[in-house]
């Protein structure tokens, strides 16, 4: 009973396509020309302003609109039903399909005033293992969404997971900087991808019993040959890559525990430290006093237990004064800037008032320029609040000299006025009287 249900449940069959729809969608992706031919451009055009910007979101927009996958299953499909002649037909379009995106992102490159190198752009030019179990994985699951009635969301997320647009604009990039090493390594990303989306699709088909149109044995297995050649020619510098990748990985990790457990020494300072993969080296710059060889043995002699048994240390020392001496000194720099810091204060402060009477001068002279009733003005700061004490012009009569009368209008304007030249609501407005 159990078993029954298990089986029901991974069964293909009950979801797939008829396999002339399945062949009719295969064989419509497969050319370019007319709109399909200019969504490729564009989708290579949009993908390299995303890696000339480094933005991702830029980037899986212009896989999700790309074509390119068209041709690529369509070689896969071809080889796992022993169509040569649709075989044919998408490797002509597969090849075009490239030359064309290679030629626009170079295009796009050589007139781009950025041309930086970003690392969206640096993450497609050292293909690895990693990316043959994406693209075999990522085509396994495209063919099984071409060849069922439950399409879904599949074929976008398999264009994102793939990413064939990248490496190609990113090796366009290296011919329009005349870059070998990340044209080459970008291109053969993509060739990753292509072939093992392909045999992904090869296999698919002969899982799902695809009708041959070569009936004949040795037809059938010539196709596998081929399918399985390739598919081995392009994985064996995969896997050397991807061991080289995990070998560095491993170095420069052991090599960072051992520096952070084992390389604090109490009376010198680690200025900076390189790890080298290449060379097989880790070098250590320290300052302070001379570095004993004992002390130089005995950190050679811990490389062996983090699994560094072969590197060479190399220990530099930038300077032989004693840390002591350089603390006492760093004490004595902090000692000075304190000083300075309290003397900037200081004059930040005296700055600051002469700016305010600065500010109060300019206001009273305004407020005269303004008002002509007004004789005498004097302007105090006093505890956050400004206070204005206004003296009238006096007027003669009958010989006897009087201060004008200041309105309750003229006074309502000369507080609006004070408190836009001194930037303050905190004003307070005395007016002289007789």
């Amino acid at each position: 009973m159990f078993l029954q249900k298990f089986r029901d449940a991974f069964d293909l069959k009950r979801d797939q396509e008829f396999f002339h729809r399945v062949k009719e969608s295969i064989e419509a992706g497969i050319y370019f020309r007319g709109v399909n031919l200019y969504i490729l451009i564009f989708a290579i055009l949009t993908c390299s302003l995303g890696l000339d910007v480094n933005s991702t979101a830029v980037i899986i927009g212009a896989m999700l609109i790309s074509p390119l996958m068209g041709p690529i299953i369509g070689m896969g499909f071809g080889l796992g039903t022993t169509n040569w002649e649709l075989i044919k037909v998408s490797a002509r379009n597969f090849l075009i399909a490239t030359i064309i995106s290679l030629l626009s992102s170079a295009v796009y490159f050589l007139v781009s005033p950025l041309n930086l190198e970003q690392s969206e752009l640096l993450a497609r030019t050292q293909p690895t293992i990693y990316d043959v179990l994406i693209a075999f994985f990522g085509g396994f699951a495209g063919i099984m969404a071409t060849s069922s009635k439950l399409k879904g969301n599949v074929i976008p997320g398999v264009a994102i997971a793939t990413a064939l647009m990248p490496p190609l604009c990113t090796a366009g990039f290296g011919i329009a900087e005349l870059n070998p090493s990340y044209f080459f390594g970008a291109l053969y990303l993509f060739i990753i991808n292509s072939v093992f989306i392909g045999m992904a699709t090869f296999l698919a088909c002969r899982i799902l019993r695809f009708p041959q149109k070569q009936t004949e044995p040795k037809n059938i297995a010539k196709a596998q040959k081929i399918g399985f050649v390739v598919a081995l020619l392009t994985f064996l510098p995969a896997v050397y890559l991807g061991v080289r990748l995990y070998s560095k990985t491993r170095f420069e990790t052991n090599a960072q525990h051992f520096i952070q457990t084992a390389c604090n020494l109490p009376d010198h300072y680690l200025f900076s430290n390189q790890v080298d993969y290449q060379r097989n080296t880790i070098e250590l710059v320290y300052g302070g006093g001379e570095i004993s060889d004992s002390i130089k043995n005995d950190l050679k002699s811990q490389l062996a237990g983090f699994q560094l048994k072969n590197v060479e240390l190399v220990v530099i020392e930038s300077f032989s004064k004693p840390m002591k001496d350089i603390r006492k000194n760093i004490s004595g720099v902090y000692t000075e800037l304190d000083e300075k810091g309290i003397l900037l204060k200081e004059l930040r402060l005296k700055f600051d008032s002469f700016q305010q009477v600065v500010k109060i001068q300019n206001a009273e002279i305004r407020l005269l320029q303004n008002f002509r009733d007004i004789g005498e003005v004097s302007i105090n700061y006093d505890n956050g609040i400004y206070i204005s004490v206004i003296t009238p012009r006096s007027k003669e009569r009958r010989r006897v000299k009087r201060l004008q009368k200041i309105s309750t209008k003229d006074s309502i304007l000369i507080h609006q006025f004070l408190a836009q030249q001194l930037s303050a609501n905190n004003l307070r407005i005395e007016i002289v009287k007789d």
